[in-house]
C-alpha cells in the first residue's frame, strides 16, 4: 500500500481505565500529515512527518487533523496514542501467531507489516482480522 494521499478514517480501541492520550507536535518544513495517518517523530530533529519505512524514527500515534507545514517548527499537529487498526502488507502480512507477544513494523502511515526490515517498530500486535491489524503504540 502506498501513503496516504488523503484523510483517513482509522478505527481505534477504546482502552478501559486508561485517558486518552493527546498531545501536540511541531512538524518538519513541508510536510502534510493526514488525519487517521501514522505519526514519527525524527530522532534527530523530534519534528513530526508521516509514518515510513526508514530508521531513525519514533512512533507517537495518529493524526488527529490535517496540517500542511510550510516551515520546520512553526506547525503543530495533534496526535492520539492508543491502539489503532492499520492495514496489513500483503506479501509481508502480520498473523495471529503474533498476537500480544510480537510487533508490527511500519510500512507507511497506514499499513504494517511482520518484518523489521530497514523500518521501525509500530507498536505491539493486538488482534488481526480481514480488515486489519490492531497495533497498540506505546
Amino acid at each position: 500500500m502506498a501513503g496516504l494521499a488523503a484523510e483517513r478514517n482509522t478505527p481505534r480501541r477504546a482502552s478501559e481505565g486508561v485517558l486518552s492520550q493527546y498531545f501536540k507536535l511541531q512538524m518538519k518544513a513541508s510536510t502534510t500529515i493526514y488525519k487517521g495517518g501514522l505519526v514519527v517523530v525524527d530522532n534527530t530533529t523530534g519534528l513530526a512527518e508521516p509514518a515510513t519505512a526508514t530508521t531513525g524514527k519514533t512512533p507517537v500515534g495518529v493524526a488527529e487533523e490535517t496540517v500542511t507545514s510550510a516551515s520546520s517548527g512553526t506547525y503543530m499537529i495533534q496526535v492520539r496514542r492508543g491502539t489503532f487498526l492499520f492495514a496489513n502488507k500483503s506479501g509481508d502480512l502480520v498473523t495471529t501467531a503474533m498476537l500480544g507477544r510480537a510487533l508490527a513494523y511500519v510500512e507507511d502511515d497506514q499499513t504494517v507489516r511482520a518484518t523489521a526490515t530497514s523500518t521501525i517498530a509500530a507498536g505491539r500486535v493486538i488482534e488481526v482480522e480481514t480488515a486489519g491489524v490492531w497495533v497498540e503504540i506505546y
